[in-house]
């Protein structure tokens, strides 16, 4: 009971800030989302229990994460799941930039991409 309560302390806390506020405070932001096969759970024993995620997503995001950088952007994801996302009903409070091809250090081949927060 205590964890959810932690838990919902610091989901308050998170809503309080903004994003334009969050990266003021931390510099730089970076963020992307994959979509894609996952596996998740808790490894571990008694002493030591961690929570990981590990898929082709969880890397893809991890690198497009890094690929903000270089790219001088706030916010990415491939356009597969930008798509994913628009017939589910999202709809971007923000302009965005239309889909492009992009070298991502890392990846094979090239991905395409659309900046989300530039």
């Amino acid at each position: 009971m205590d964890i959810l309560k932690n838990t919902n302390r610091r989901k308050y806390k998170a809503k309080k800030f903004s994003f334009q506020a969050i990266a003021k405070k931390c510099g730089a932001l970076g963020a992307t989302v994959a979509t894609g096969r996952i596996i998740f759970g808790a490894v571990g024993d008694e002493s030591r229990l961690e929570y990981t995620v590990i898929g082709d997503a969880v890397n893809l995001a991890a690198k497009l994460e890094k690929h903000t950088k270089s790219e001088g952007v706030r916010a990415l994801c491939p356009a597969e799941t930008f798509e994913t996302a628009a017939r589910q009903g999202y709809r971007p409070r923000l302009d965005v930039a239309p889909a492009r091809s992009s070298r991502i250090e890392g990846v094979a081949h090239p991905v395409e991409i659309v900046i989300l927060a530039p």
